[in-house]
């Protein structure tokens, strides 16, 4: 059966393995479960597994050391009629040899009466113990294995909600191993990686010491029962963040160790490829391989070793930028080579700007003869507070095959699941981009959105990210994790937004990292906390010449949102209210260039709901991808690719002498000083300011502009840079996007009106060469000071020779605008009018017609010579005949 299936588990970091059904969970992402322990359980069951590690007790003798600490654990929780079943000799572990010196096990089996969590004696279930005390002398070290069995459950206690109450049924009779078996497993196939440290409770693991907050909870009474399901990361969700990109089989994930001469950098990459420890090393090694049994979760991984030579360093650089996880190693017998890491290696890494996770590595451990006196945590805690980029420290032996693989490992998993997008090392906290992903997600979960997780609710999300439902009595146990440390994480109606965001925080700070990303995938966000381009809809394919619009129905969505977060039905969104719009977002795409000032808004600052959609129809112009994925962000449940749509081509619409668009896109050139800022400030309902300030960057301005009928369009204005136009016209493609362009001129100044006169006669050639041609205006600007003498005589007769509409005069100043952007939209509107035509494009209309004309003669006297030709022959046909 599949809840019978065996598989190897990692314990305490991948540090210990033993193997046991498949049904037995790791719970301690969700269950407050001491640093110094590891437990899973089978809560359909109630049955559980737990492995300890604990100082050495001198005082205790190897012969009957299980019964001990089983009576100990009896006494710690309270238990009554404990009764040793039966215990064994001593045995020695020839598998857990250490330095020549075998570990020792016992083994004793018991039944008491205990009370599960908080409850009292009354509650008390009858439970068979097993117990297997290993104990590890050379490190100072007892492991205890304890399984739980239930075999009588109390009416009273919180199990019977779960399992029900009454005596267990054994499990050969539902189809279950036996806990005995499961527990002959777990102790006979258990495995420990050597060490030699004095004082193991203080690292990781041994000499392991990992990022994270270590013991963050204390063990207390009752906590052997570990009743949640655990949050396990499936593989084909992982994704990989760093240097070189996303690992495949093609592009593995890369791990380069680099460090000072003679730190074991060769030795240690080839102990982990190879089976033995190789006598002769090589200075280098090629790329290397993992092989298959350490990749992780599937993922291949190259590691790539480095040269000790000064003269190679600029090589060592190179490798180091295209890493995507750093291994630095230093010597564990000489302290100055770990000095080094942090005067040398780090701050290169820094100044090479290389943001990958780093292992900090210690090799020949074999070599340190006096290890009572080093510990790692308190060596290393400070380096870590400065270079918050490490995320594992720890020690090895390539000789002794000590913790060699673990290195690549942890490598792999730093890779894999980065802490860096989702936690402030600094500050403690989650990052501002993570909060709002876990926010969306929570939004996306509470489906009755009464601002609260309920158990049915909660045990859903469990099932999308994990694939494995909670028991009540699970969930009742995470409430009160959450309840315990944040009182308002919880309320009646279930599991709150601050209650959420604080167990994904327990999660990494307990090093579970691969929680918060399994959850994250689950719902389609990749390493840069952004939905993944699987979750959007792809490229739009379009011809230069066609723009990208909102449909109505993504139009109503937009519209109920902003009546959603108009909480203070002003019919208007302040700056709060937009930032508690895009908080599921990843950031307020419009506090950056160029939507930040690019819209009207009310006295107050806040944006009017036909702000509001002119805001959206901008950047799905720009940057229609991002408009969709912003859609999804705030909650467009649509299809996303149903979301926009792409208008016909501005060729076809010229061709038909009408257009299907509602957003219209307008160049705006001219000089410097002409009024072009000015009359942009002016669309936006600025007021107009005598200071000029140059326009250092190219500049949108987007609005609604009404039309005759009761019909709205929105326009958006570019701002064309004079250093940009030739550029601009350099580019075939330039005009595609333009459904208008206005050439804008101070009327009282003549050098300004020549340098727009000969921008509109570059941009009107640019458009006849390139088949995009374009309606263009002329604005006469600043018409409230005095015209140069000749400004109307030459502007009309430019305007006359290109055959447009004449120039438009207007002051903002004034505040005499002549509807000015109602004649853009209207010249949009009539995309066959107002197209300039040049002298050049004159001329070769001009000798087209003569050459068509000449064609039409030729043509009318060849028909007339091929007629008149016909005509004879029959005359000399007919002539013949009656001759005869």
């Amino acid at each position: 059966m599949a809840e019978n299936t065996f598989a190897d588990r990692s314990l305490f970091g991948g540090a210990m393995t033993a193997s046991f059904p498949l049904r037995f969970q790791d719970v301690s992402s969700v269950r407050q479960v001491p640093d110094h322990q590891e437990g899973f359980a089978d809560a359909s069951v109630d049955e559980s597994l737990i492995f300890e590690l604990l100082e050495f007790k001198n005082e205790v003798a190897d012969q009957g050391s299980a019964s001990w600490f089983l009576q100990d654990l009896a006494h710690d929780q309270d238990a009554e009629g404990t009764v040793v079943l039966e215990q064994s000799g001593v045995f020695d572990v020839p598998g857990l040899t250490l330095h020549g010196s075998p570990s020792v096990v016992t083994t004793a089996v018991g039944q008491m009466a205990i009370s599960k969590g908080r409850q009292g004696r009354e509650a008390q279930n009858i439970v068979k113990v097993y117990l297997a005390n290993i104990r590890l002398k050379e490190v100072h070290t007892d492991i205890l294995i304890t399984a739980y069995e239930p075999i009588l459950i109390n009416p009273l206690s919180e199990s019977a909600a779960t399992v029900g109450a009454g005596v267990r049924v054994p499990g050969v009779h539902s189809g279950r191993l036996q806990m005995e078996e499961v527990f002959r497993s777990a102790v006979s196939s258990f495995k420990h990686t050597c060490c030699t440290s004095q004082k193991p409770l203080q690292y990781r693991f041994f000499v392991i010491f990992h990022r994270g907050a270590a013991a963050i909870f204390s063990p207390r009474p009752g906590d052997y029962e570990i009743p949640f399901n655990s949050i396990r990361v499936h593989s084909d969700n992982q994704m990989v963040g760093g240097g070189s990109g996303t690992a495949s089989a093609a592009n593995p994930i890369r791990i380069v160790v680099a460090g000072d001469a003679k730190t074991g950098k060769s030795s240690l990459i080839v102990t982990a490829s190879a089976v033995d420890f190789p006598k002769n090393v090589p200075p280098v090694l090629p790329p290397t391989r993992l092989s298959g049994d350490l990749d992780h979760d599937h993922y291949p991984s190259t590691i790539i070793d480095t040269s000790s030579r000064p003269e190679n360093r600029g090589r060592v650089f190179e490798e180091l930028t295209r890493a995507d996880a750093v291994v630095l190693t230093y010597a564990c017998d000489r302290a100055e080579t770990l000095d080094r890491i942090c005067t040398y290696w780090l701050p290169q890494l820094r100044r090479l700007e290389i943001k990958v996770p780093v292992i900090v590595v210690g090799c020949m451990l074999d070599k340190r003869h006096d290890q009572s006196s080093f510990r790692l945590d308190q060596v290393m805690s400070p380096i870590m507070q400065e270079f918050r980029e490490i995320e594992t420290c720890m020690e090895c032996s390539a000789l002794n095959k000590l913790q060699v693989h673990e290195v690549f490992i942890y490598a792999q998993k730093a890779v894999l699941n980065p802490t860096a997008p989702l936690f402030d090392q600094e500050q403690q906290v989650l990052k501002p981009r993570c909060v709002r992903a876990l926010k969306r997600i929570f939004i996306l979960c509470d489906r009755d959105r009464d601002g609260a997780l309920s158990d049915d609710e909660l045990n859903a999300f469990q099932v999308k990210c994990f694939s494995l439902p909670m028991q009540p009595a699970e969930i009742q146990g995470v409430r009160m994790v959450v309840q315990e440390r944040l009182p308002e994480g919880v309320n009646e109606r279930g599991l709150t937004l601050a209650g959420f965001l604080f167990l994904q925080a327990l999660f990494i700070e307990r090093g579970r990292l691969e929680t918060t990303w399994t959850i994250l995938r689950k719902f389609g966000y990749n390493n840069e906390i952004r939905l993944s381009d699987d979750q959007l809809p792809p490229p739009l394919k379009k011809y230069p010449d066609q723009s990208v619009e909102l449909t109505s129905e993504a139009m109503e969505f937009l519209k109920k949102v902003f009546f959603t977060f108009d909480v203070d039905c002003d019919g208007a969104l302040r700056s709060a209210e937009l930032e508690d719009l895009f908080s599921t977002a990843p950031e307020n795409p419009w506090n950056e260039a160029p939507y930040m000032q690019a819209a009207e808004k009310t006295a107050l600052g806040g944006l009017s709901l036909d702000g509001f959609l002119s805001m959206w129809a901008l950047m799905t112009l720009l940057d229609p991808i991002r408009t969709v994925e912003s859609l999804i962000y705030i909650g467009y449940g649509g299809d996303p690719a149903a979301a926009v749509r792409v208008a016909r081509r501005r060729r076809l619409d010229r061709k038909k002498h009408q257009t299907d668009r509602s957003v219209y896109q307008c160049f705006v050139f001219g000089p410097k000083g002409s009024g072009k800022s000015t009359l942009l400030n002016s669309f936006l309902g600025r007021p107009f300011s005598e200071e000029y300030t140059p326009t250092t960057s190219e500049r949108y301005a987007v609005n609604v502009v009404d039309q005759p009928g009761g019909h709205k369009r929105t326009l958006v204005l570019r701002e064309i840079l004079l250093e940009g136009v030739k550029d601009l016209i350099s580019k075939k493609d330039a005009l595609a996007a333009c459904d208008v362009a206005i050439f804008v001129h101070d009327s009282s100044s003549e050098s300004s009106w020549k340098a727009a006169n000969e921008m509109l006669v570059d941009i009107a050639s640019h458009g006849e060469a390139t088949g995009y041609e374009v309606p263009c205006l002329i604005v006469a600007a600043k018409d409230d000071l005095d015209h140069f003498l000749t400004e109307i005589q030459n502007s009309t007769r430019a305007s006359q020779d290109l055959g447009i509409e004449a120039p438009i005069p207007l002051s903002t100043k004034l505040g005499d605008m002549c509807g000015i952007f109602q004649k853009i939209v209207r010249a949009a509107e009539q995309p066959h009018l107002s197209i300039p035509e040049t002298s050049a494009m004159k001329s070769r209309k001009h000798y087209h017609r003569i050459v068509n004309r000449t064609l039409l003669v030729l043509s009318v006297g060849a028909a007339v010579t091929v007629v008149g030709l016909a005509a004879y022959r029959v005359y000399v046909a007919r002539k013949s005949a009656s001759s005869g």
